[in-house]
């Protein structure tokens, strides 16, 4: 099933990106909100693995999945507003122009987590440090492109087929 969190990462970052969302604000919230679940996701079913962890170690996205799970904490636990959109760009540039970028919020901005633990302080700086106040799209760039290169291993987790389902053979649930 990580090929299809994969794709769902994928498929919210292309709407997130979208030039027809960016003039709507619940779009952008209910994108970018998608992208970091399935991101946090992906980076929950595969912490465990030795592989991972060492891929993690190496790769610049190893310091940005923290931040990203501070963000689906506060989502998850206080639905909180995490993006802002500000008049003018941000480099790099992308086309098509809009006159406008979509950011994530100041730290500062942030309201404290609701639920704590002992990674919260590690999440938090990550936040800090790799997410704030940048481009949402870069951010899911960056992800994009880390997860990519996991997929590329050999023997990665994300690599596989998507399942497909026979509906012909789907048994109806009797309760």
């Amino acid at each position: 099933m990580l090929p299809v969190a994969l794709e769902g990462f994928r498929q919210a970052r292309a709407r997130h990106t979208d030039p027809s969302a960016i003039s709507d604000p619940t779009l952008l919230f209910l994108s970018a909100t998608e992208a970091v679940f399935w991101a946090a996701i992906l980076d929950d079913q595969l912490r465990n693995q030795g592989r991972y962890v060492n891929f993690l170690r190496t790769d610049p996205i190893g310091h940005i999945l923290p931040g990203v799970r501070y963000i689906r904490n506060l989502k998850t636990h206080s639905l909180t507003m995490t993006l802002r959109r500000i008049p003018g760009k941000v480099f790099p540039i992308v086309f098509p122009l809009t006159g406008y970028e979509v950011l994530w919020l100041p730290f500062e901005s942030l309201p404290p987590p609701q639920k704590t633990n002992s990674r919260t302080p590690d999440q938090a700086a990550s936040y800090r440090q790799h997410m704030a106040e940048k481009p949402t799209r870069q951010t899911l760039s960056d992800l994009d492109e880390g997860f990519s290169r996991l997929e590329s291993l050999s023997n990665s987790p994300l690599r596989g087929i998507l399942p497909s389902w026979d509906l012909e053979t789907v048994q109806e649930d009797p309760h």
